[in-house]
């Protein structure tokens, strides 16, 4: 007769027995590693805050449409101040934002209400040295009375003292017409001496000819740099921008654009206002705009 008891010997089984309660564990420690891992994920994807800004006296400002993040902030005179400027537009096409910071907003009034004309008319930032770091798709940078300095401080969207240049370039453009002109002068005066004089009326043929030249390639020479210098004041903001009178230091980012400034903050106690003066003023009235305490 057949019998229906495991001819597996004890031992045998008891190994068995531990192996699938061993692989069970495993497989259960798995899961549970696998829920702890993406926990943390989930954390570090929530956390977007780059590891450069944070810490004490680090703040990251993200700009969105139309406000900032924080809206309200409070430092103490002498700590040392790092922002972190984001864009986080979600408009489409996204947005540029600025930072401008300072005391009494720069405005009109109009038959239609107040026009926010760009910038403060006390800039907070003035006689300061800032540092600014950590930049990528920054549109425009413009230190006005600060000092800039740091890595970032000779990139090309950095706009010092460079409107003011290019405008002036019709004015160089005259000292140049000028330079043209006595020099040929000196043409005609060397070529009225070896000049035969019976030969008067040519002479003066010649220097008129020439004289028209020159003139003809400095009044170009002119067009030139005032066209260079419009599209430099359209790229500033210019007449229609709102920023043609320059009222203080300025960040402005393209969409996902992010830099980060750093300074020690100055003895100006009191209540200070930042703001985007984005498209004429209008970010600024349609509410993107925080304050700054600043206590001893």
């Amino acid at each position: 007769m057949a019998s229906n008891l495991d001819p597996t010997p004890p031992e045998a089984r008891e190994r068995a027995t531990r192996d699938r309660q061993w692989l069970r564990a495993l497989a259960y420690s798995g899961v549970a590693t696998a829920i702890l891992i993406g926990a943390s994920w989930s954390w570090v994807a929530a956390d977007e805050d780059p590891p450069y800004a944070q810490g004490s006296g680090a703040y990251v400002i993200r700009m969105s449409d139309y406000a900032f993040e924080p809206s309200d902030m409070e430092w103490r005179v002498g700590e040392r101040v790092s922002l972190t400027f984001i864009n986080d537009t979600v408009a489409r096409p996204g947005r540029r934002h600025e930072f401008m910071m300072g005391r009494n907003p720069s405005h009109e009034e109009t038959p239609f209400g107040t026009h926010y004309t760009g910038g403060f008319e006390e800039d907070f930032f003035a006689g300061l040295s800032v540092e600014l770091s950590n930049s990528e798709a920054v549109s425009m940078v413009m230190p006005s009375e600060s000092e800039l300095t740091g890595p970032d401080a000779g990139g090309p969207f950095v706009m010092e003292d460079m409107a003011m240049d290019e405008m002036d370039m019709g004015g160089e453009g005259a000292m140049d017409d000028e330079a043209m002109d006595d020099e040929a002068m000196g043409q005609d005066d060397e070529h009225a001496t070896n000049q035969d004089p019976m030969d008067g009326d040519a002479m003066e043929g010649d220097a008129m000819d020439m004289d028209g030249d020159h003139a003809e390639e400095g009044d170009a020479h002119t067009e030139e740099g005032d066209a260079h210098a419009d599209e430099v004041m359209q790229d500033i903001g210019g007449p229609e921008g709102g920023h043609a009178d320059d009222h203080g230091f300025m960040i402005e980012l393209d969409p996902t654009g992010a830099t980060t400034i750093s300074f020690v903050v100055p003895d100006k106690p009191g209540t200070w206002e930042y703001g985007c003066f984005a498209e004429t003023g209008q970010h600024y009235a349609n509410g993107m705009r925080g304050t700054v305490t600043i206590v001893q």
